[in-house]
């Protein structure tokens, strides 16, 4: 993926830069903001920041090693079923029913339903 290549180039202000350059000056802003407006998300910002530092950590380096061990269709397949059987145990209908968000979105998305 040539977003995960280091070699990788953006445009920034009409000027080529490395993805990663870019990725680090965008995070120190935002980690400025955070530190300025007393968010205290530095946990997410340190996150963020060894996946810019180490590629293979992000979402996207695993999902392409996924899809080259098993194929496209196959890896989006298991996927799918993976998340629905977390969301079928995470949320069984009585927790849907006594949250009024909950409900409203699973009433939106029941198949032939005018809302």
């Amino acid at each position: 993926m040539k977003g995960l290549d280091p070699k990788s180039r953006l445009i920034h202000n009409k000027k080529e830069i490395k993805s990663k350059t870019w990725a680090k000056q965008i995070i120190q802003e935002i980690s400025e903001m955070n530190r300025i407006l007393e968010l205290e998300q530095e946990t997410i910002i340190k996150q963020i920041q060894e996946r810019i530092e180490n590629p293979e950590k992000t979402y996207s380096h695993q999902l392409n090693k996924i899809i080259e061990n098993q194929g496209f269709i196959p890896s989006q397949l298991k996927i799918a079923k993976d998340n629905k059987k977390t969301s079928q145990e995470e949320l069984d209908i009585t927790t849907i029913k006594n949250n009024r968000k909950y409900y409203e979105i699973y009433t939106k998305s029941l198949p032939n339903n005018k809302n």
